[in-house]
């Protein structure tokens, strides 16, 4: 996958190029009530970056958590010498610092953007990461493992950082 181009429609996705996203308040009625507008995000390699080790680590290892497998797939865990990993730490790890606030998103199973995006805007808490207008940059990764679970593992990581 060319990351720009993953990273452009993602973002896009985002911020509502496929009728759902940041900008389109009609679409979003959760169990909340209706989610105003946030500003556009804007893509982060680090944060690609922590997400790519976290898909990659449930898809590898057949897990699905936002807790690391623990295993050799759980880069951050094994460098740092931990039983598992923390989203934080992923993030921390992957060079992004220096932030005010982080989140994370998973899914599993979906084979389109426009699905994923569906799923978690659906879910309230989910939607509430995507929504939050702490969160100013994304990064993104999906990775597939034919007979595993889901077949299909998706990372969301959200960060703002903090500019003196």
């Amino acid at each position: 996958i060319n990351v720009g181009v993953f990273a452009d429609h993602f973002v896009g996705a985002i911020a509502g190029h496929f009728g759902v996203g940041r900008i389109h308040v009609d679409d979003l009625i959760v169990s909340v009530g209706v989610v105003g507008p946030s500003p556009a995000l804007i893509w982060s390699d680090e944060l690609h970056a922590a997400a790519y080790e976290h898909s990659n680590d449930l898809a590898k290892s057949d897990t699905f958590s936002h807790y690391g497998s623990g295993t050799e797939y759980d880069i951050t865990a094994m460098s740092n010498g931990d039983s598992f990993s923390h989203f934080y730490e992923r993030i921390e790890f992957n060079g992004y610092g220096d932030y005010h606030a982080i989140g994370e998103n998973i899914a599993g199973g979906q084979y389109l953007i426009a699905d994923v995006m569906k799923a978690w805007l659906e879910s309230p808490g989910h939607c509430a990461n995507i929504m939050n207008k702490e969160f100013t940059e994304v990064g993104v990764s999906i990775v597939v493992e034919d007979g595993s679970s889901y077949g299909v593992y998706w990372t969301q990581n959200f960060g703002s950082r903090s500019f003196k």
